[in-house]
């Protein structure tokens, strides 16, 4: 599909550069690679794996390092509560009912990707007039990419594989 084409275009364009991706595993298409059968296994983290083994064996490429996002981009917004505190509209309700889900997940990629309880819908919910690319961007940075390593550790490991192909 248009992953594998966008993916094998980029690293046919470029020699010294490294391929990755970041997809929301709530929201992945039916038609990857092995999507079925990694459906099976028991665990998100299995299904996950089992999707970019099949993904990376397709591409098979050195420069390319397949990621898929447990849940959603946002569960890695809820690593801190600094970019909260700044976003216009929070009121001591609205970052107390943040708080308490930053408080509650010591590993903010399981939060539950429900329909009405996957992160990006909490936060509609919670922040009023919430506007995903401005305010998930401002969160992020704010937040600081420290916080979401420490916190999230699939996030994590893939920053340290492309870390290692860089060094490589």
């Amino acid at each position: 599909g248009k992953y594998y084409t966008d993916v094998t275009t980029f690293l046919k364009k470029e020699n010294d550069i490294i391929v990755t991706s970041m997809i929301d595993f709530f929201r992945l298409p039916t038609d990857f690679p092995g999507y079925y059968e990694a459906k099976k296994l028991n665990g998100n983290d299995r299904q996950i794996a089992a999707i970019e083994t099949e993904i990376n064996q397709r591409i098979n490429h050195q420069r390319f390092v397949p990621y898929i996002q447990l849940h959603e981009f946002e569960g890695l917004l809820f690593t801190d509560m600094k970019g909260f505190n700044q976003i216009p509209g929070c009121d001591a309700k609205v970052l107390e009912e943040l708080k308490a889900i930053v408080d509650g997940y010591q590993n903010p990629e399981l939060i539950n990707d429900g329909p009405e309880t996957a992160p990006s819908m909490r936060l509609k919910r919670i922040i009023p007039g919430y506007d995903k690319p401005l305010y998930g961007a401002y969160i992020a940075l704010e937040n600081g990419l420290d916080s979401i390593i420490n916190k999230c550790p699939r996030f994590r490991n893939w920053l340290e594989v492309l870390e290692a192909k860089i060094k490589a």
